[in-house]
């Protein structure tokens, strides 16, 4: 644990010091030195591949035995490796092995003592391998600033800009006015940022108040987007599903539900949310109602009062699903009988064998036939409704009026007998549901196979306070970029779920969920209706401490960001978007828009991926501690055992692996003797 919280604390941040105890030494970190951690972050390769950058130092490439013109150049890099290698020998080290401080904050101490053992050589030979090292140091830093500061080419488009605006005379901050844009935005350009199509009238508004032909400057961008390059990263189960949101949608829209139909949703929805229903109620089978200030954007017909009901949204969701399919499509290609128009929209539907048969059927193909998690809760959930004795609809005869002649049973024994039937169904439908249709760990899976699972989101939020750095001090991009910065700290010291981060407020008196200050530090105080699991916890409450190499972040963005994106208006939530002061219903989309930008070769995920890199992570280096990873999503043990049960068999094969590795190497060195 305290392994872990080291490797946090000591990441550099870029507008305020960290401070952190070490071996009991209170050491503080700033922009001027940076620590041995924020190095590992930033430059994250091998030496193999900075030996592929000296190779290119000395115009290395495929070199023939035959060819004499390149010989000094090859000497000279052989020679360099041959001290590399050496040096790499002194510090514990391979080519294989990553870059450390060995070439960063300890290069000097490193260097002094490889020199040191080098008792045998030359004074010469020790001055020439010093020049080695140092050379091979400098390519580093030279990685390292790029990766500090990203910074763009310039462009066809950004060249051309550049020189008409020069002969204008114009200052861009004056011509930005003049044309109606942000000088921000203009500045971006001019530093080789591509504009888009929608950029288009606003750069022929430029070309008329630079006075240059019409499609000087729009052609230009239009080649260089042409020419950026594309990432290459995707997730196959994303574009599966654009392939089926391009087809017609067959949910029944919410308007166009009926008032009978909404009848028997209420009572439904009072049933499952009431505390003394009229009908029988299995013991888990009440829905948690929460405040309608913790969830935005669900359906009317699941609020009660100031209350809200989000499995009630999830479970209105799936009957639209369920309807639509039933009611607006002919049956007939999946073995049923086409229903004849009108057919009435009601719950009784749920109760019939044939017309759950053609939606489970719909959903398999809608799946390619893959019988999945979202099919198992589908039956699940409406196999509690027709269960014997305690089922709403099971208890409920009278809704059987409701169907067509043809489908409506002849008694209330029939109905039952029915509803027996569809149970029988579903409960069977169930066992099958054991494919896996969308891999969570799929849009993190270039992460989770490294050694550093964690550094490349450290090293995006470094990226992102880069480019707020250099965004207009004062502007909405520089407050945005922190906040954004701030939200991904906060997914890596506290992985919540979406939900509870969105919801979390904050109150200068002291009463959000968020509490505290710079000097006393940040607390996360939540209750129960604010978490998934909720009173199944046993109303456990979460109050943990914000993370201190996080706290500085949160602080900038309580006193200065945070108001900026209000613009002096008012909002209870501790994260703002650029949109409105409401809940931020689209962060999880935002976060994954933000993952595809700064972290190289990632398809963007969203805020749910956090909690498999943080426990991936953690068992990775610390195998079998389920209860630190319980205790960190705030989840339950069991589930924790179940969704990581993967990592333990891989530990077991690996260390397994280092046991024959021991025996091999054993019956080498008795060989030798």
């Amino acid at each position: 644990m305290k392994d872990n919280l080291k490797y946090f604390k000591q990441l550099e941040n870029c507008r305020y010091p960290v401070t952190s105890k070490y071996n009991g030494t209170q050491v503080t970190y700033s922009i001027v030195t940076a620590s041995p951690t924020w190095e590992l972050v930033i430059l994250n390769i091998t030496y193999n591949e900075l030996v592929e950058k000296l190779k290119a130092h000395f115009g290395i490439g495929p070199v023939s035995g035959n060819n004499e013109e390149g010989q000094g150049s090859i000497q000279s890099y052989r020679n360099h490796l041959s001290t590399l290698n050496s040096f790499l020998a002194s510090v514990g080290k391979t080519l294989e092995s990553r870059v450390g401080v060995e070439l960063g904050s300890a290069f000097e101490s490193s260097l002094n003592d490889y020199c040191s053992a080098l008792t045998t050589v030359t004074s010469r030979t020790k001055r020439d391998r010093r020049t080695h090292l140092n050379l091979i140091r400098r390519l580093h830093k030279a990685g390292e600033a790029g990766l500090r500061q990203p910074a763009r080419a310039a462009t066809a488009f950004s060249v051309e800009l550049r020189a008409v605006i020069a002969r204008t005379g114009q200052g861009p901050k004056a011509l930005a006015k003049a044309v109606g844009i942000s000088p921000s935005v203009l500045r971006g350009w001019l530093k080789g940022t591509v504009p888009n199509r929608r950029g288009i009238a606003t750069l022929r508004r430029l070309e008329a108040a630079l006075e240059v032909p019409r499609d000087t400057l729009v052609l230009l961008a239009q080649e260089d987007e042409q020419r950026r390059p594309r990432v290459q990263a995707s997730v196959a189960h994303r574009e599966h599903i654009k392939v089926r949101k391009s087809s017609i949608s067959l949910v029944l829209a919410e308007r166009d539900l009926s008032q009978e139909f909404c009848n028997e949703w209420q009572q439904l929805f009072m049933h499952k949310t009431g505390d003394f229903p009229a009908l029988e109620r299995a013991a888990r089978g009440r829905w948690r109602l929460i405040p309608a200030s913790s969830s935005r954007g669900l359906s009317p017909l699941v609020h009660r009062g100031t209350l809200v009901c989000p499995t009630a949204n999830t479970v209105l969701g799936r009957i639209r699903g369920f309807l639509g399919v039933i009611l607006h499509r002919f049956a007939e290609d999946l073995g049923g009988t086409a229903i004849t128009a009108p057919a009435p929209q009601t719950l009784a539907w749920l109760a019939v064998p044939w017309a759950l048969k053609v939606y489970l059927e719909h959903l398999a193909t809608q799946s390619e036939q893959v019988l999945h998690a979202g099919q198992k809760v589908f039956c699940a959930a409406f196999a509690a409704m027709v269960r014997p004795t305690t089922g709403f609809l099971w208890q409920q005869p009278s809704l059987m009026n409701q169907l067509p002649e043809a489908y409506r049973p002849e008694s209330s024994e029939g109905w039952r007998r029915m509803c027996e039937e569809s149970h029988k169904l579903l409960r069977a439908y169930i066992s099958r549901c054991t494919g896996v249709s969308r891999n969570p760990q799929d849009p993190i899976a270039n992460l989770i196979c490294r050694d550093d699972i964690l550094a490349p989101v450290l090293l995006a939020i470094a990226r992102i306070e880069a480019a707020a750095a250099a965004a207009p001090s004062g502007s909405r991009t520089e407050a945005t970029l922190h906040r954004d910065a701030l939200l991904l700290s906060l997914l890596l010291s506290n992985p919540l779920r979406q939900r509870t981060i969105a919801s979390m407020t904050w109150n200068p008196d002291g009463s959000g969920t968020l509490r505290g200050s710079g000097s006393t530090g940040f607390r996360i105080h939540l209750q129960a209706h604010h978490l998934k699991n909720g009173d199944s916890r046993g109303s456990r409450n979460y109050n943990v401490p914000v993370a201190a190499w996080v706290q500085p972040r949160l602080e900038a963005y309580l006193e200065e960001y945070r108001g900026t994106l209000l613009a002096g208006k008012a909002s209870p939530y501790l994260f703002v978007s650029s949109r409105s002061q409401g809940l931020w219903e689209s962060m999880s989309s935002h976060v994954i828009k933000l993952t595809r930008r700064y972290i190289d070769g990632s398809p963007g995920f969203g805020m749910h991926a956090f909690r498999h890199l943080v426990a991936t992570d953690w068992l990775t280096q610390h195998p079998n501690d389920f209860l630190t990873v319980a205790e960190l999503l705030n989840d339950k043990f069991d589930t924790v055992m179940t969704n990581y049960a993967h990592l333990k068999r891989d530990i077991s094969f690996s260390r397994y692996e280092e046991h024959i590795n021991r025996l091999l190497m054993a019956g080498k060195q008795a060989s030798r003797q």
